[in-house]
């Protein structure tokens, strides 16, 4: 057996991973031999081929997408260099798609030419040059229908931006962080909502921010600085009042749900409250592995190849009290995926705001002159047929908080955690 898996190496796999690195050594150099528009268009035609080979949807469902990559690749014949190429075509063909996750990177050694040459400046809207998020307001990008808005996520009780009176659910129409003495100063142009406004524009499935009609007066500047020392940790564990635990974690990644899992392992009967308010996402098995019982089914999977079924592997779930998790529009990816599953199961109420609607599987591909065009792969679907992709996930209390509370340090939705773990209770 082995001696036949020896020869297999070495008279198939290898001579077959010869011949692709042979064939990436010849297209590069033919690559570096292009100039001017041909350059650019094998650079286009690298980018839409990557997405035509790997898009979770082959049917390309609800867009023409040849007939976009025909149209994309006439202005991509016309850009006059790399940036533009990037930012007037890629890009913006990317924004087309009905759903998250589309986007190119440029290569920052060719992004830095094209600012010191030709004068080009961009300030990206969601910037963290410190370790707390921006003083405490976290940018979020939210897609709804072909609609994308940065909103003001989260902000920090008590933090810098709290202070200054920013609340959350907000839209950010103008922003740059700059240096300042104490580190950076932020300086935005926020759309002030209501609550309902801020309601119908998350919970929107289609072009929700044009039926706002939020008057002009609703716009307010804010200025605050921001402290760079302070260190935000990726996981926080404390222990609350009546024996509950605070669990907050930033990534559904090995290092920190190792984290995650002894905590939830020391926690008592009085509940314990998960923080995914910051968490960006990663592996959702991972977290749900550790409050499921193993083989438990908990998502279909769609990619190119058709459907699966995603279920729970762990030997042993490893905390099975009351549950509480809070939530808001930077819950992405995992953390919505698996706040949907436990919301679904009756394992967890959740508290808070709805989820970010951004769940897609997307790696990142490379281009030939070193940019990259991130690919959505694979889409997760909840077992009951609901899609999260630009809806995200509705909890059980919608909780937002007011300037009046966060300028006082106070966190509403843990508050009503906590009120809630207690109603569940047994009586002593």
């Amino acid at each position: 057996m082995f001696v036949g898996l020896v020869a297999y190496f070495f008279l198939v796999v290898g001579p077959r991973q010869e011949a692709a690195r042979q064939d990436a050594r010849h297209a590069a150099e033919a690559f570096a031999r292009l100039t001017g528009g041909e350059r650019r268009l094998a650079i286009y035609d690298a980018f839409a081929a990557q997405i035509s080979a790997h898009y979770y949807d082959q049917s390309f469902g609800g867009f023409d997408w040849p007939k976009l990559r025909r149209h994309w690749r006439i202005e991509a014949a016309k850009s006059a260099d790399d940036w533009h190429l990037y930012w007037d075509v890629m890009a913006q063909l990317a924004q087309t798609f009905p759903v998250s996750h589309v986007s190119v990177e440029m290569p920052i050694a060719a992004a830095k030419r094209a600012k010191a040459d030709g004068g080009i400046q961009i300030q990206l809207p969601v910037s963290a040059p410190c370790p707390e998020p921006d003083g405490g307001m976290l940018l979020t990008p939210i897609r709804r229908g072909k609609e994308i808005g940065i909103e003001v996520g989260e902000v920090i009780p008590g933090s810098a931006a709290a202070k200054a009176g920013v609340a959350p659910g907000w839209l950010v129409l103008e922003y740059a962080n700059k240096p300042a003495p104490s580190g950076r100063r932020i300086m935005a142009t926020l759309l002030r909502l209501t609550p309902d406004q801020i309601g119908k524009w998350e919970g929107s499935g289609r072009d929700g921010f044009r039926n706002l009609a939020v008057p002009d007066s609703s716009k307010s500047k804010v200025a605050f600085d921001v402290d760079c020392g302070r260190v935000r940790p990726a996981v926080e564990v404390r222990s609350l009042a009546g024996g509950v635990r605070y669990i907050r974690f930033d990534k559904f990644e090995a290092e920190p749900v190792q984290k995650v899992a002894e905590a939830l392992r020391q926690a008592g009967p009085a509940g314990v409250v998960i923080d995914l308010r910051f968490n960006s996402g990663g592996f959702p098995m991972l977290f749900l592995n550790l409050l499921l019982p193993p083989g438990r089914p908990v998502y279909r999977t769609m990619d190119a190849s058709g459907l699966g079924v995603s279920r729970t592997d762990a030997e042993a779930a490893s905390y099975a009290g009351p549950l509480a998790i809070l939530t808001g529009p930077a819950s992405a990816s995992a953390a919505e995926v698996s706040t949907a599953v436990l919301k679904r199961l009756g394992r967890a109420v959740v508290i808070g705001r709805r989820t970010n609607g951004s769940v897609l599987g997307a790696p990142t591909f490379p281009l030939p002159d070193g940019g990259r065009v991130q690919v959505p792969v694979q889409d997760l679907i909840m077992l009951d047929g609901t899609r999260l992709e630009g809806a995200g996930v509705a909890p059980n209390l919608v909780v937002l908080a007011s300037s009046a509370d966060l300028r006082a340090g106070r966190d509403t939705a843990l508050l009503e955690a906590l009120r809630t773990l207690s109603r569940s209770r047994p009586p002593t």
